[in-house]
Order: structure tokens, then sequence, then C-alpha cells
């Protein structure tokens, strides 16, 4: 570990500052212990370095490292503290100013995220303010851009999960972005009063033009939405069964802008500008890959995503050009610095893990594989582009395992093809745009890129069915993190047995583990009441298979075990079926008696004796009040449905809380569920 660190200096600040970001995640310290803590550390490791000889740092460099370790390590707490989205005073807003950074039209509505300059509140008090927001405008209305400053009515609520069991952490995920509230506006609650051009706003004016200029083109529709996404970032024109057909294949990193692509640019440049080297202009040939690099993420649109690997694949290329042992590596880690000192809650970005694991994998594996003399030039070609693609779709395998719970059979073969064909893809996709944008429309480059997309998606159904849906805990992640990072200890460390034991120990840990979750996670029997806003999804599992009881028509199956799809691996679930019910029923779903209440019937009807039940949830087709369904029966509980409107929710609220009758929202308080006979109401249930 010396001699690495003797290697990678810079891992001393980059290592603990990150594991700093993280613990603030997990743990919140006070501000003064962080800040004493940090300064007695700091002067700890300057008294001890302080008119000291190298040797006697080398000889006690573990007195040196710990202080300066700690040091950072408190440091990345607190600048995580620091860097975190400005909170707000919700139950007092009334207006607020600000510039629009992004927009995202749908079906009948437009998402903007708005950088909130200052807001107003109910006794006329402004306040200055830097924080960014999510909003939705009723309706869509086109005549908006990026860089319009409106003045808006501003009642910002908190970002929350759902509440379903195992979800996707959304509300972590926008934190990630720096956006914790998001806000509702009609159409009459705005006004634009400005226009303010910055650097973001001149790229997505670009995106958006050379947008327009492919889906103009003479392309298939699907072929222009692959490459709007893979050329231009803009995945939002990509359908449910494309991506999941490319998860299924294990090649859905393509469709997300990173640090893939960015390494193909860069070497589609490089390997254009190699003539350069023979006449002495090496270093050109690097600079002009740096600057196209750039130019390419100015024109998609400067995506956090595209950033980051920018800087990665700058401070690469900066290694190259200063000609220094270690340097790539070195470089690297301190472009992993910069990017965690610009947001420190990238470290929980899958974009970031991917790009920075890819990078490390290529550059530590890559030469112990090159078995083939760099003198046979396209043979070292063809197989360092293969070599290349095993290499990192093993070493990343886990980590796309965690996140999208796929792990596909043929991901290795399907990336070994598809990763050698994008730079190609990609070169004749970016000629085509640039003759599109001359006014030119050839039709046999958009047969080209017809037909290669065609290839790309009869490739991408070879993993139909030849994927393994799985759940990976955080701690089976860990596991395999460990064995990973002891993989490359004993690359580089000259005692190897011990990495060899060790390595064996955690593996037969990491089965062992993961064998014991999987009896853990089996439900033998249970129910689920999921929030969904367009329907009452209720879904009954009974060992690993399942029936899902629905209340619309038109509701989409496949979008629901899209979304709820690690639930559903986690408890080995692997049979759903379906049915659709428009009147009222009373049933019993694990041990608990349930009437569902979806029209308004029941308002003529006066049964008695009441029907006593467990649970009365109420669906939106009921109109009536609570003293209908109280007359009708005798609950322990009311839930009301997610998909009922607000207000609708609100009114039957104070109805029960006149009552002193025990109730909870789905849509403000989660998803209700009961596993093995136990119910499970999260967060709260009010009872008067």
């Amino acid at each position: 570990m010396h001699n690495t660190l003797a290697k990678m200096p810079i891992l001393k600040v980059v290592l603990p500052f990150s594991i700093g970001i993280i613990i603030s995640r997990i743990i919140h310290l006070p501000i003064s212990l962080i800040l004493i803590t940090t300064i007695l550390c700091a002067c700890f490791y300057f008294f001890i370095t302080h008119k000291s000889s190298p040797y006697t740092k080398l000889s006690k460099s573990y007195l040196v490292n710990i202080p300066l370790a700690i040091t950072i390590f408190f440091i990345g707490i607190l600048y995580s503290y620091l860097k975190s989205p400005q909170e707000i005073d919700t139950e007092n807003t009334t207006s607020a100013i600000g510039i629009i950074e992004s927009i995202k039209h749908n079906d009948t509505s437009c998402n903007l995220h708005i950088n909130v300059l200052q807001y107003t509140d109910t006794l006329g008090n402004t306040s200055k303010i830097n924080s960014k927001i999510s909003s939705w405008i009723e309706n869509n209305d086109y005549t908006l851009s990026e860089g319009d400053i409106i003045n808006f009515k501003f009642i910002p609520q908190l970002i929350k999960n759902n509440g379903n069991p195992d979800e996707f952490d959304y509300a972590g995920y926008m934190k990630n972005k720096g956006v914790i509230y998001h806000t509702f506006i009609r159409n009459n609650e705005y006004k634009v009063i400005g226009h303010k051009n910055n650097i973001f706003t001149y790229t997505r004016i670009i995106q958006n033009r050379l947008i327009d200029y492919l889906l103009s083109s003479s392309l298939t529709p699907e072929t222009k939405y692959f490459f709007i996404t893979i050329l231009l970032g803009e995945d939002s024109f990509l359908d449910l069964n494309t991506r999941n057909a490319f998860s299924h294949a294990g090649i859905s990193h393509i469709l997300a802008l990173s640090g893939l692509h960015i390494c193909i640019i860069a070497f589609l440049i490089s390997f254009i500008l190699l003539p350069l080297d023979y006449i002495g202009c090496k270093r050109i040939r690097h600079i002009t890959t740096l600057l196209s690099i750039i130019a390419f993420a100015f024109v998609t649109g400067l995506s956090v995503s595209v950033i980051r690997a920018t800087i990665m694949m700058t401070f690469v290329i900066l290694a190259h050009l200063l000609y220094r042992k270690n340097t790539s590596m070195n470089a690297l880690f301190t472009s992993v610095l910069i990017i965690l000192i610009i947001n420190p809650y990238s470290i929980y970005d899958i974009g970031f893990q991917l790009s920075f694991l890819s990078v490390f994998i290529i550059l530590a594996f890559a030469h112990k594989i090159a078995i083939i003399s760099p003198q046979k030039q396209l043979l070292h070609f063809t197989y360092s582009i293969f070599s290349t693609s095993l290499i990192v779709s093993i070493g990343t395998i886990f980590l796309t395992a965690y996140y999208f719970n796929t792990i596909s059979y043929v991901s290795i073969i399907t990336n070994c093809i598809i990763i050698p064909l994008l730079p190609i893809i990609i070169l004749i996709g970016i000629i085509y745009l640039s003759f599109l944008i001359l006014g030119f429309d050839f039709t046999f480059l958009s047969n080209i890129l017809n037909g290669l997309y065609k290839v790309i998606i009869d490739i991408s159904h070879l993993g139909d069915y030849l994927y393994l849906e799985t759940y990976i805990s955080p701690l089976i992640l860990t596991f395999t993190f460990l064995i990973f990072t002891l993989v490359v200890l004993y690359n580089i460390h000259p005692q190897k047995i011990i990495y060899i034991h060790s390595i064996i120990i955690l593996i037969i840990g990491t089965i062992t583990l993961k064998s014991i979750e999987n009896n853990v996670n089996i439900i033998q029997s249970g129910v689920v009441i999921f929030q969904h806003n367009k329907s009452t999804p209720i879904l009954t599992i009974n060992n690993t298979k399942a029936t899902l009881t629905v209340y619309n028509e038109n509701f989409d199956i496949e979008t629901f075990k899209h979304y709820h799809k690690k639930f559903l691996t986690k408890h080995n679930i692997d049979s759903i079926s379906y049915r659709y019910h428009s009147t009222d029923i009373h049933t019993t779903l694990d041990n608990y008696k349930i009437a569902v209440i979806c029209e308004n019937s029941i308002t003529k009807l006066s049964r008695t004796p009441q029907i006593k039940v467990d649970i009365v949830l109420v669906t939106k087709g009921f109109y009536g009040n609570i003293e209908d369904i109280l007359r009708n029966y005798s609950p322990k509980i009311i839930i009301f449905s997610s998909n009922i409107y607000y207000k609708r929710v609100k009114q039957l609220i104070q109805e029960c809380k006149a009552l002193k009758q025990t109730f909870h929202s789905i849509s403000s308080d989660g998803a209700v569920w009961s596993f093995n006979g136990k119910l499970n109401i999260t967060p709260h249930v009010r009872q008067q």
C-alpha cells in the first residue's frame, strides 16, 4: 500500500475525502465537533512534518498519513454539509423569481428546472437565494426557453419518495442534483420578465437545433431517437421497450452519454490525426483531441455526466502530453477530486461511478493482457478493442446488477460486438449530422445508419431470454468491491499470497451471504397497496407467485414491472397474473379483511349491522363522504388511494378527523403492505 501511495500520492487526498462525503450522508455530526477535530488533526500534521527530514517522514510515514487522512476525511464531511441544497421556508412563500435552466415537454405538461434567485414571503419580504427546484407547468408552453427569467407563484414542497417497498430513491437522486423541492405552476401563475443567456443556455440552443435536424431527416423514427440519444445525450425520445431490450442484453450503458462516448470521440479524433506523429506533431494531435471532446461536450448540452467524463478524459490526455510515468492514474484521481469539489454528491451518481470504474479498469489492467505485439498494428488494434471490452464488462457487471437488477448472460458477447462497432456508428452519425447542417440529406448515409441501428436492435434482442433478474444488496456490493480492491493490490504488491487468501475468503463469504439473503427475502404471503398516480394497484403475493389487481382498465402492467423490478427480484417473484375490477369488492388479503370502495352505490345503503373489516380502501371512483362509509362498515382504518385528487383527499381527511376515525393517505404517507401476516403502514398512521 505504501508503494501505491508513492506512485499515486493524490490517493492520500481523494480516498479520505470521498469516504468523508459518504459518511456525511449516513451520520450527521455537529459542525462544531467537525471543525475542532479538523483543526486539531491539521495542527498535529503540521507539527510532525515541520522541519522533519525526508528520512524521518519516510520512516514514520504512518504518523504523517494518519493525521492527514483524518483531516481530509473531516474536510470531506464539512464540505458535503456546505454544498447541501439550501432549505426554504415552505410555509410562508408566495412567489419567486428564477431562471429556467432546462425544459422537457411531455404529453400534457412540461417539466422545468428553475434556479431560484429570490422569493417573497407572505409578509412581502424578499429574500435572496440560490436554489434549484423542479417544477411542472400545466399544459405545454412552447414559448418558454432556457434562460427565460420568470416570476411565478411559489409554493414549494419537499420532494418525497412514493413510499413503495424497495423503490428507487428518487428524493436522494434529485438531492444529488442539488434539487430538494418541487412545485406545480398553473397557466396563469407565471410571467416571463426577462431573459439571460449563459454558457448552458447557448449549449441547449445548439443541442435543440441539432435535434431538430435529426428529427427532420430521412431516418426511420426509431433510428432518429437512437442517434439523438447517443450523439446528443437526449434520451427522452426512447420508449420503455427499447430501454428494456438494451438492459437485458447488458448494453444499456451505450444509451447514456458518459466516459465510454467521450473515450470513443477521443479515440476517433486521435486515430484520424495519427499521421501527425510521423511529422513530429504528436502534441498537436493530443491538443486537437482535447479540444474536440470539449466541443462535443458543448454540443451535447453540457450535461453533468458529460462534464464529468470530459474532465476525466482531459486529465488523462494531459498526462500523455506531460510524458510522465504513472501520470495517467494520478490524472484520473485528480479529475475525481475536481468533480467532487464541484459537486460532492456526484459520488452517488451511477454515471460517475461507471465512468470512473471503466477508465480505472482500462488503466489498471489493459497492459496486463496486452499479449499482441504493437508491431502487428491491425491485429494489435482488434485485440485491444475486444480485450478492453471484455475486462470492462467483467469489472462493471456487479455495479450494473446493483442498480438495474439485471445480469445478462450474453452481456460479454454483446459488449464485445457493440463496443467495437460503436466508434463506426458514431463516426458515420457525426458525418451524417454534419451534412444535415449543411443542407444535404444523403439517402445512402441514412440507409447505412438505419441498417446499423437494425443490427444493434437485433443484437440487443439476443438478451430477450438470456438474462437473470437479480437483487444485489449494498452489503454484497461492498464485498465485491473489496474483492476488486484486493485484485488490484494483488497486481501491484509483491506479497501476493496474502491477497490470494483474502480474495478466496471474501468470495466464499459473498456466496454464503447471497444464499442467506435469498432465503430471508422469500415472502410466504403478502399484500402491497402501491402508490400509483393513475390506479390503485394491489399486489397479492403467494411465495414466488403474485396477482396484481387494478381498478383502471388502461393500466400498463409492463411499466409497473419495470418500476418495481427491484422489489420483485428481491423477493423472487417470478410470475404475476393480472385482473381488472370496476366494482366494489370484499376480500381477505394476508389475513386482513379489506373492502375496496370504487363506486357511489354505497351512498344509497345503510347496513345493519355494519360489516366489520380491517381496512376500507377508498379509490378514485367514490364521491360520497366518510359518514356513508361508516354507516355500512366498521373499519379499523380507512386508507385513501393515491390516485384520488389531492383536494378531495384533503376534504376526506377533515371528515375523518371530525369523526375521530383512523386514516392513512397513500399519496402523502406512502404505500401500505403486509408480509407474512404483519401489517406495515409507513411512515405514519394518524390516530385521533
